[in-house]
């Protein structure tokens, strides 16, 4: 087998698992589970060859997804357009996140740090202004762990999307072993932390 084939098949199993890691923390399953499924946003970012602000984009990016994902029930039973929009809103990261490690331009930078700005405007303002549709318009909600989580990955992606623009040489070497060893094992931890607490809540 040949080294892109065997990287094809790692990209297509990593996809797998990123599906079958979104399906889990939407059920909430679990402590298990929620380790197991927090694993994938680290592994998203651990590839091989993979410049250090991508590492720092992916793993960013796939756990703020899984946390939506999880967050996504509790807002389906308050409205079906805020729980569609948890779910859209976790299929598009975890997809950007996959894509990243082929896709390296400009463009697809723009579009991880664009998503995530508006990610965090939206939330911004329904914390302190509320949204002016759904079941309450106009009425803040309540800051919880897992959206503070949330928030913190999606600076992170913003950041390391615009350190990916503003030094592209750093785009052409990959990351060492212990980037990519450290800054997924944070994204694990950070995003295992916020679904431990939304199983809990």
């Amino acid at each position: 087998m040949s080294n892109g084939q065997f990287e094809r098949r790692a990209e297509t199993a990593l996809a797998l698992a990123a599906v079958a890691a979104a399906f889990v923390s939407f059920h909430r399953w679990g402590l298990g589970a929620v380790m197991a499924t927090a694993l994938v946003a680290g592994l998203v970012g651990m590839r091989q060859r993979l410049p250090l602000p991508l590492v720092l984009a992916a793993s960013a990016a796939a756990g703020s997804a899984l946390i939506h994902f999880a967050v996504a029930p509790e807002h389906f039973a308050e409205w079906w357009g805020l729980g569609l929009f948890f779910v859209v809103c976790g299929q598009v990261q975890i997809g950007w996140a996959l894509l990243l490690g082929r896709l390296r331009g400009r463009r697809m930078l723009a579009v991880g740090a664009t998503g995530s700005v508006f990610l965090l405007v939206l939330w911004a303002l329904s914390r302190t202004a509320g949204l002016p549709f759904g079941p309450d318009p106009g009425l803040p909600e309540p800051v919880s762990l897992p959206d503070l989580v949330s928030v913190l990955l999606e600076l992170v992606t913003v950041a390391a999307c615009m350190w990916a623009v503003v030094a592209p040489a750093r785009l052409q070497k990959g990351a060492g072993f212990s980037a990519r060893l450290l800054v997924p094992i944070a994204a694990i931890g950070l995003t295992a932390l916020a679904l431990a607490a939304v199983g809990a809540a």
